[in-house]
């Protein structure tokens, strides 16, 4: 590699090289750093999404129950219009 840049002494292109291999080293460094920063995001992002998964749950569940105490409301409310409704045609 030290043939690759003319015009430099071999101390120039050696000092050259060491300069762009550290650069590289350097630059691989940086970039495992961002691998572990993105990969610690998306473990945190999984845990919220895992919290936010097991609250919409217990949503679903407390709505399915005023769903069927509602329908049951209906139904009795129908029920006593009804009776109420028998009760005056027979009078």
């Amino acid at each position: 590699m030290p043939d690759q840049l003319p015009g430099f002494s071999r101390r120039e292109r050696s000092t050259h090289i060491r300069i762009f291999t550290l650069s590289t080293l350097s630059d691989a460094i940086d970039a495992i750093k961002e691998v572990i920063k993105l990969t610690d995001d998306v473990k945190r992002t999984g845990e919220t999404l895992k919290e936010l998964s097991k609250e919409l749950r217990e949503h679903d569940r407390r709505i399915t129950r005023l769903e069927a105490q509602w329908e049951t409301a209906m139904r009795l409310s129908t029920a006593r219009g009804f009776n109420q409704l028998e009760g005056q045609q027979e009078s």
